[in-house]
């Protein structure tokens, strides 16, 4: 069944010999913009066939049933493209490896980056991956034969020691001038900064950050304790200045959050808008990536204090790779190379604030 009809056609069709069609009805997602029932898992494997399509939504159903790790809104948006591209009617089967370069080469002409573009190769390569596993509807995976885009080198830059000292100043003004004016917004834009300054955790969990996550504030081995991206639990020491910032809030906190909303619930990200137009409106550095720069300044620390990139993998929570590109090579950690190469010992330990 190849031809194409259009919605009244299939109506038409459909009403006249239900019979004959009721087979299609249940093989195809959509006909002519006419909705009709999904394949399921027991009868893809009985027919031996199914779409790019219902390949995806089944790979979907499948990670909500075995509760695999919940999918972001970046995900979702990456596998709606494969369900509504060019092949997504095609049989899986008859799916050829230049159809998938096709693909990925609008992808690329879009204006994608190569690193987004890996992403959208990954998602599909884990939906083709459960077809050849699960369903067993083909033997061979042609995602893994199609090479993955070279990254550029992109280091993200990081901070200064004054620019992050001003731009906590600013944020801690902010505040002040908020409750002042009595202004329904986010209040804790000071201490959520100055405490993201000195762990680098990722700021979606940092904001959302429970009371229940924060142990032993009060001991000789403060910590946070959190699952972070990809299901990894990181366990983040907290410095004597982060303590502080986390006390300060306990004195005053009547919520579960350490960073809660005027309400005392879990607040919305629009306090991200109000830190970028803070920045923009007193003239701080343009780093493009205005609070990654902050987890850079914290990997650039730990480098110069002598923390090698599994340690500052571990802070992040990121793998080495992604802890390099965080990582700023600066004129005192060269020192440090050149005095560990000459025998001697490292002279700039003692200059900085090392996070404990």
């Amino acid at each position: 069944y190849s031809t194409r009809l259009t919605a009244l056609d299939y109506e038409t069709v459909r009403n006249t010999i239900p019979d004959l069609l009721a087979p299609i009805d249940r093989r195809i997602a959509y006909i002519g913009g006419v909705s009709v029932d999904e394949l399921d898992e027991d009868e893809a494997r009985r027919s031996k066939s199914c779409t790019l399509r219902q390949l995806i939504q089944l790979y979907r159903e499948y990670r909500e049933l075995e509760q695999m790790k919940p999918v972001g809104p970046g995900e979702i948006r990456r596998y709606q493209h494969w369900q509504e591209c060019a092949i997504s009617q095609t049989q899986c089967a008859h799916i050829t490896k230049s159809m998938l370069l096709r693909e990925r080469k609008k992808l690329m002409d879009s204006g994608l980056s190569d690193a987004t573009v890996n992403r959208y190769m990954t998602c599909l390569s884990s939906a083709w991956t459960y077809l050849v596993n699960e369903l067993e509807l083909v033997d061979a995976h042609l995602p893994r034969k199609i090479s993955k885009r070279r990254e550029a080198a992109n280091h993200t830059p990081a901070y200064t020691d004054d620019e992050v000292a001003q731009i906590i100043d600013l944020c801690y003004a902010a505040d002040v001038e908020a409750r002042t004016n009595r202004q329904a917004t986010f209040m804790h834009l000071g201490p959520l900064i100055e405490l993201f300054s000195e762990t680098g955790i990722r700021h979606q969990f940092l904001s959302s950050l429970r009371w229940e996550h924060v142990e032993d504030l009060c001991s000789d081995d403060p910590r946070i304790c959190r699952e972070m991206k990809g299901g990894k639990e990181v366990v983040v020491p907290l410095s004597a200045r982060a303590v502080v910032v986390l006390q300060r809030q306990w004195e005053h906190s009547e919520s579960d959050y350490v960073f809660p909303s005027p309400a005392g619930e879990r607040h919305s990200r629009r306090w991200y808008a109000r830190f970028k137009r803070l920045l923009d409106d007193n003239g701080i550095r343009d780093t493009g990536k205005p609070v990654h720069s902050f987890r850079a300044y914290v990997a650039t620390r730990l480098g110069e204090a002598g923390a090698g990139s599994n340690q500052i993998a571990d802070m992040l929570g990121v793998t080495l790779k992604v802890a390099e590109g965080y990582r700023n090579r600066t004129a005192g950690q060269r020192d440090n190379t050149r005095d560990l190469l000459n025998g001697t010992t490292p002279k700039s330990a003692k200059k900085i604030r090392v996070i404990r």
